[in-house]
């Protein structure tokens, strides 16, 4: 996978040496890897890296990275090609452009920072987004 200038501001696009997905633990966890996918770190077609690539940069079993990699073959997250790897499926997109996600991200780090100004701690910071957010689906924006 290639550097994009897509990619949110700040953060790098993620990859490994064979030029595929970042190798962190996190990325092996299927919610946090969808959400790499729907923010644009990870595009359809990217290949991630082979499992004995993730052993060695991580030194984990290779059986928690099969497992990983099932899992989010059974969750059409990715899909495994005989001889070639695992990629990204490509039903997989992130329906907002880029630009938008960096808009967005650049207003809600805004209010956070007033938020924490304001003296709220991270419990009511997720409590006062949490209940937004719902209000904000009752009246069918979301």
């Amino acid at each position: 996978m290639q550097a994009d200038s897509s990619v949110a501001p700040g953060r790098p696009a993620p990859t490994g040496r064979s030029g595929g997905a970042r190798t962190e633990r996190g990325w092996l966890d299927a919610p946090l890897f969808r959400q790499a996918v729907l923010l644009g770190f990870l595009r359809p077609g990217d290949r991630l890296p082979l499992i004995r690539e993730v052993v060695e940069d991580l030194a984990i079993n290779p059986n928690t990275v099969a497992k990983a990699y099932r899992q989010m073959e059974q969750e059409n997250l990715v899909t495994g090609r005989p001889g070639q790897g695992t990629f990204v499926d490509e039903r997989q997109s992130a329906a907002v452009p880029a630009s938008t996600y960096t808009s967005l991200h650049r207003g809600l780090a805004t209010w956070l920072r007033r938020a924490y100004a304001a003296g709220l701690d991270e419990q009511a910071v997720d409590a006062l987004f949490a209940s937004v957010h719902q209000q904000t689906r009752n009246e069918g924006v979301a």
